[in-house]
């Protein structure tokens, strides 16, 4: 981490002049783990350019009126009171963002078993129910409200638009991503236009289980839209297992079943274009660099499996 953002965080956070960061995780955004002498904490810098400061306040206070429900990592005040940090950088046309939590300890399923993805829908299907409840009882001008919508211009269009840019896909690489698109737009009306809350990125990675339960992790994809969206991350993860359709059937059990099968499929291929869109625009993920149109193309064909598309 530079050292004058180190310098800011230390003051701004009152930590020991020792106080170490060692980058845990970059991607999406970037994840440090920080010791000080009182212990350790998970410091978060987003993506500049990403989300308005808004939207990250938004997810904050997502975070914080979910912790009354499930077992999420809780967001640490600054000196100045605020749960977001922003460095002195006028000179830069983005801010950057930093947000501190506790670090908790605890374990990553790696090699999910059956009753792993039933306790995984049990999961979601509790963080869908406990976000019901906060919407049922919140004002209109809640803060939490100012989160992205899946809806058709977020997931497809902006997406599309993205792809048929990116200089390294070919004339009919782009036919491709004009056939997908339309064929989504077109099925996009059977979710009814539902716009409750989604985690967006809710799997195993962003699970942690520790002796007292499961920690939800990552709510920056947080948002609103239909919830074939969320069950649709599941989906493209058990695409890695060596037996996917038993594997759903058990995530099903624990979810329980509300939503048609076509619903599933389609909010799972919406899910994997929004991810095949923001493919042009993350080059600075060194494996998403590396191999940008293979990853393209193969969610295509995950898509294409999907609702069938041929």
């Amino acid at each position: 981490i530079e050292e004058t953002i180190r310098k800011y965080l230390i003051e701004a956070y009152q930590w020991s002049s020792d106080t170490t960061f060692k980058l845990l995780h970059s991607g999406e955004n970037q994840t440090y783990v920080v010791e000080t002498q009182d212990g350790k904490y998970a410091l978060r810098r987003y993506r500049p350019g990403r989300y308005t400061l808004e939207q990250v306040r938004a997810e904050i206070a997502w975070i914080d009126i979910l912790s009354g429900f499930i077992n999420i990592p809780r967001i640490i005040k600054n000196s100045f009171g605020d749960h977001v940090f922003i460095p002195d950088n006028s000179q830069r046309d983005i801010r950057d963002i930093y947000v501190v939590s506790e670090f908790v300890e605890g374990d990553i399923i790696l090699n999910p078993t059956e009753y792993d993805y039933q306790t995984l829908g049990r999961l979601m299907r509790w963080l869908h129910d406990s976000a019901d409840h906060i919407l049922n009882r919140v004002t209109r001008n809640w803060e939490g409200w100012n989160r992205p919508r899946y809806d058709l211009y977020y997931i497809v269009e902006e997406g599309l638009q993205n792809l048929l840019n990116f200089d390294v896909l070919t004339s009919a690489d782009k036919e491709r991503c004009i056939k997908i698109a339309q064929e989504l737009i077109e099925r996009f009306e059977i979710l009814d236009s539902a716009q409750d809350f989604i985690h967006a990125d809710l799997h195993f990675g962003n699970l942690l289980a520790t002796p007292t339960g499961f920690y939800y992790l990552d709510f920056d994809e947080c948002g609103f839209g239909h919830r074939s969206i969320d069950i649709g991350v599941v989906r493209l993860h058990l695409r890695r297992t060596d037996n996917p359709e038993k594997f759903w059937t058990y995530f099903e059990e624990g979810y329980g079943t509300v939503f048609t099968d076509e619903e599933v499929r389609v909010g799972t291929a919406l899910r994997i274009y929004y991810m095949a869109g923001k493919i042009p625009r993350r080059q600075d993920i060194e494996h998403l660099r590396d191999k940008p149109v293979e990853y393209i193309r193969r969610y295509f064909g995950y898509i294409e499996s999907e609702i069938f598309l041929n």
